[in-house]
């Protein structure tokens, strides 16, 4: 996995609910921020990079935000944490557009770690990330510095997108479902959880 990781240019982490359960919000921030490299979350993963973080995409996927979407579609390595890179991650498949683009999967399901031809890797996600991090320091693995330009540009125009099309009000106009959730995450605090039912709401959450 190092020496995978040694010759990436545009890395990626995909986050997925395994990394809530091994608790590896810790390990998986000093992974991304040691590395320079992002980090999008699943539905199920969504808040497993603890903390606020420059390596933070957000929601990945088919109901992930535009900054996602874009560097999983550039990425040339993509490390893939606790998760079953199912159809809504993956966009059927869809996603990853980079042809010379390889995948390490992390996860203690055996089955689920050779998914996409990756690099199996069958470690609790805490753990593994831990192990990799000091591996890939000792391997002189740093990041790359035009590489963490573009990311803050791609998160940038993201929240540009949302200031000014999405979160947008009107004259005269109802408060709508997305204007609703921008309330909601002005409001929450550490430690709160958004639960939401089926539908339109668990997408725009994602997001």
């Amino acid at each position: 996995a190092v020496a995978i990781l040694k010759t990436a240019k545009l890395p990626l982490i995909i986050a997925g609910g395994g990394a809530i359960y091994s608790e590896a919000g810790d390990a998986l921030r000093a992974f991304a921020e040691t590395f320079g490299i992002p980090v999008g979350e699943t539905m199920a993963a969504k808040g497993a990079i603890a903390g606020e973080s420059a390596m933070s995409l957000g929601g990945a996927g088919v109901t992930g935000v535009g900054s996602a979407g874009k560097l999983m579609s550039g990425a040339d390595v993509v490390i893939c944490v606790g998760t079953r890179l199912t159809d809504f991650t993956t966009g059927s498949h869809s996603a990853f557009n980079n042809p010379s683009v390889r995948f390490v999967g992390i996860n203690v399901c055996g089955h689920d770690t050779y998914k996409l031809g990756a690099l199996p890797i069958q470690a609790d996600a805490r753990e593994a990330l831990r192990a990799l991090t000091e591996a890939a320091a000792a391997a002189g693995v740093t990041p790359n510095a035009a590489y963490l330009e573009e990311v803050a540009a791609a998160k940038e125009k993201w929240q540009a997108h949302l200031k000014e099309d999405v979160f947008v009000s009107h004259p005269g106009e109802a408060m709508n479902q997305l204007h609703a959730i921008n309330v909601i995450n002005e409001s929450v605090r550490a430690g709160d959880t958004i639960i939401a039912a089926a539908g339109g709401p668990p997408g725009d959450l994602h997001q």
